[in-house]
């Protein structure tokens, strides 16, 4: 990736940020003094290491998709679960909103809430009991 010393100095502390933490390491690969200018361009060849596994989405050649947020249930809010029959259920559950360390990437941050109110459809299976079908 090319950063420019200035203009994308804040871009450039996003990802030293995610190297501090383990989660990339990042070489130079190229640093150069544009002419008749103020500003410097930087060249890096940036790696994901195994600590940022669990996030990664997608990944290809030169670009990766990663999580930036974890939903994980409420223990503080109850759950309602709604039996309805012997084999389906509806189940409605509050989720936190859990900012991962690639946040700052994340292109739709103006979310307006932490949380988010699901319902899911449930079906029943002798061998191995309630699991999800859909989302409602």
């Amino acid at each position: 990736m090319k950063f420019r010393q200035n203009k994308d100095l804040e871009e450039l502390n996003k990802y030293k940020a995610l190297e501090e933490s383990g989660y990339i390491t990042m070489s130079l690969q190229e640093q150069k003094k544009v002419f008749l200018s103020k500003d410097s361009s930087f060249v890096y060849l940036i790696k994901l290491t195994e600590k940022s596994a669990p996030f990664v989405l997608e990944q290809g050649n030169d670009k990766a998709k990663v999580k930036t947020i974890s939903y994980v249930i409420d223990n503080d809010k109850l759950v309602d679960f709604v039996k309805t029959n012997d084999n389906s259920a509806k189940v409605t559950v509050t989720l936190i909103k859990v900012e991962t360390d690639f946040y700052p990437f994340d292109n739709n941050r103006g979310s307006n809430s932490e949380f988010v109110t699901k319902t899911y459809k449930l079906r029943h299976k002798k061998d191995e009991g309630w699991h999800v079908s859909r989302e409602k």
